[in-house]
């Protein structure tokens, strides 16, 4: 598959960083969630990172994502449905 495992030390964020930030908001936040994928659920969805390369300034991961992607690929399979249930009535 091409997966390589590259071990660091611990509190070493120069080859671990993302993986101690993400920790580091875990143990700050942890006692505002009843689950860990409650907690998983707002760091990738509702709260902002300011590290993301984007044209915009604050934006969750996922406003990222769907964001760079090409409007086709967003709208297509809603334009997809529209011409199908508007197909029959043209």
């Amino acid at each position: 598959m091409g997966i390589k495992l590259i071990t660091a030390r611990v509190k070493h964020p120069q080859t671990n960083g993302k993986v101690e930030k993400f920790f580091d908001c875990y143990n700050m936040h942890r006692d505002d969630f009843e689950s860990l994928d409650d907690f998983v659920y707002w760091y990738n969805n509702v709260r902002f990172h300011e590290s993301l390369d984007t044209k915009w300034y604050l934006q969750t991961p996922e406003d990222a994502f769907w964001s760079r992607l090409p409007v086709e690929v967003r709208v297509g399979p809603a334009a997809k449905l529209f011409d199908e249930v508007l197909g029959d009535e043209r």
